[in-house]
């Protein structure tokens, strides 16, 4: 791949290698943008080369893209390698899972090999989980001589140790091992470390066994609002064919993934609105997304007649639902890495204006709490209280929005967060061209 004659910043452009697993890419029928996506529009848009490396496996469809290795030029300088791994999973954390990451590991190490023998990236951003591919991006900028920065959103080896038990804790034991020792070779080797918070910064800090230097640092997650493509007439017939009026119901929002931290702790979910079908009948709890644990969570609702669980909904018919909500809510359990990190639940709701409602503790009860914009939960009883405040006083509904979107745009806007990311990989370069930032 030729690289950019040109940056818009007017610094020396950058070839940059973007390495992360699961994440969707713009070629996907359904796209929603995280992380890489809008690091690499960042990148792209200063004039820098990217490459992004991801895996052939769709992990939220839960299916192979093409069924082979595949690179598609998505843009110009701007190019996406699928790496194809025979094993596919249906669970996040299982043996079939481990077996694809470690395939994916082999054939990433051997293609960007070659690929960097082409054409050297001047830096390598490689996002952890998983540990394996941390491990190949260092292997990979020690042989090509470029820097190296780890991105981590995730606690893995360790969030993975916590949730197993019994013999699953027994036999997972050796493989616990191998991964740290991937990290800490890793974290060893990386030029900067950055974090999601300063939590997941500290969490890469410790496995490199050293204090935070100038090129360790935090950039949030972000979120990137999207407008569009259907008309509200349109988006309203499909919704009432869903069972949800969007001008006369009252929405409870929320689409992710229906796993086992959500349906660990659905229950008081479940008792307020049988409550809520009483006080307030005109309220729906409208559920969007699927899982391993869907079925569990349809079970769970049965006879609740104002819980909606649709499926999967493109984005658009999201963006409608969204903007007819009451409130987005945030029924996540109570893990360590949940309570030290933002999820993009959170951004798409104060993105949108919905007041939050979570039962996360942690760093979202702090931001929720110290900007006005929404309420946490112990219970069922203090959830049904929540939501009836927010019905009985349209005025403080209307705050909580405004602080919502307040909150938002001053500080987690994936333009302003993604600019500055690109800014500090630039800085990186130069650090390691010259020996200072």
């Amino acid at each position: 791949m030729a690289k950019a004659k040109t940056s818009a910043s007017g610094c020396k452009p950058m070839y940059v290698w973007l390495v992360k697993l699961e994440e969707q890419v713009p070629t996907d029928p359904v796209f929603r943008p995280y992380r890489m996506s809008m690091l690499a529009d960042a990148l792209h848009s200063k004039g820098h080369t990217v490459t992004r490396w991801c895996s052939d496996y769709d992990h939220l469809a839960r299916m192979q893209r093409f069924g082979k290795d595949h690179t598609v030029k998505y843009k110009s300088s701007y190019d996406i390698r699928f790496i194809h791994a025979s094993v596919s999973y249906q669970k996040p954390v299982s043996l079939r899972r481990l077996l694809n990451n470690q395939l994916l590991y082999h054939k990433f190490h051997k293609q960007a090999v070659k690929a960097a023998d082409q054409n050297k990236p001047d830096l390598i951003v490689g996002a952890m989980p998983t540990p394996s591919m941390a491990k190949a991006c260092a292997l990979l900028a020690r042989k090509s001589k470029a820097p190296l920065v780890l991105d981590a959103r995730d606690m893995w080896p360790d969030i993975i140790a916590t949730e197993l038990t019994g013999a699953k804790a027994l036999l997972a034991s050796p493989v616990i091992a191998l991964m740290r020792k991937d990290l800490r070779f890793a974290c060893r080797e990386a030029t900067g470390l950055v974090g999601i918070t300063d939590f997941f910064l500290n969490y890469l800090l410790r496995y490199a066994d050293r204090k935070a230097g100038p090129l360790d640092c935090v950039f949030e997650l972000g979120f990137q609002p999207t407008g569009t493509k259907l008309n509200e007439s349109i988006s309203a017939k499909f919704w009432r064919e869903q069972q949800v009026n969007l001008y006369d119901d009252v929405i409870i929002y929320f689409a992710g993934r229906l796993n086992s931290t959500i349906s660990s702790v659905f229950e008081p979910v479940i008792q307020a609105a049988r409550d809520l079908q009483q006080i307030h009948p005109r309220v729906k709890f409208v559920f969007c997304g699927s899982g391993q644990h869907r079925d569990k969570v349809t079970g769970m609702a049965e006879g609740c007649s104002n819980i909606i669980l649709p499926g999967e909904i493109d984005h658009d018919n999201l963006y409608w639902l969204r903007k007819h909500s009451l409130a987005g809510i945030q029924p996540v359990a109570r893990r360590e890495d949940y309570q030290n990190s933002l999820s993009n639940k959170f951004f798409e709701y104060i993105s949108s204006g919905l007041p939050v409602i979570s039962w996360l503790q942690g760093i979202s009860k702090e931001l929720i709490e110290k900007h006005d914009c929404g309420y946490t939960y112990n219970s069922a009883t203090e959830l049904l209280q929540c939501i009836t405040s927010l019905i009985e006083s349209p005025s403080t509904r209307e705050t909580l929005s405004r602080n919502a979107l307040d909150l938002f745009k001053s500080r987690f806007e994936a333009e302003i967060i993604y600019q500055n990311f690109v800014n500090y990989l630039e800085d990186v370069t130069k650090f390691s061209s010259c020996g200072s930032p």
